[in-house]
């Protein structure tokens, strides 16, 4: 069962993304960006992905973001990460994109937020299909 990691300020958001990977069978855990800071890349070690939700009132930490720099490196090393971004990308985060496997924009809107979502679980549960392999069984 895939693990999701959600690194967030803004709870009410935390709760919606949390319970669209449950209602698939994905569990989440969640903590806060100080969390995310005492802990680094540990958090992350058995988790599937992580998901890191950027909000307007997260640059009163625009002195940590070079620190969180080495923490997101690490951590994109480990497991594929996200960047969920409440309103419009930032040039800001320039160094935290090229480790992000995707980022999405104006997840404040539910719609965008809900597409978001589809989007991680389809990018993170991609199946190879069966015809591309060859059993021994097949012969029977």
């Amino acid at each position: 069962m895939p693990n999701l990691l959600l690194i967030s300020e803004d709870f009410a958001l935390t709760n919606q993304i949390s319970s669209g990977f449950e209602k698939v069978g994905w569990n989440s855990e969640s903590v806060s960006l100080i969390a995310m800071i005492g802990q680094g890349s540990e958090l992350i070690k058995d988790k599937s992905c992580s998901i890191f939700v950027i909000d307007a009132g997260f640059h009163r930490y625009t002195s940590l973001v070079s620190e969180m720099s080495v923490i997101i490196k690490e951590s994109s090393m480990n497991a594929p990460l996200y960047l969920m971004f409440k309103g419009e990308y930032d040039r800001l985060f320039d160094g935290w994109t090229k480790h992000a496997k995707r980022i999405f924009q104006s997840t404040m809107q539910p719609l965008r937020a809900t597409q978001a979502i589809a989007e991680i679980i389809r990018l993170e549960t991609s199946s190879v299909p069966r015809d591309a392999f060859y059993s021994p069984m097949d012969s029977i």
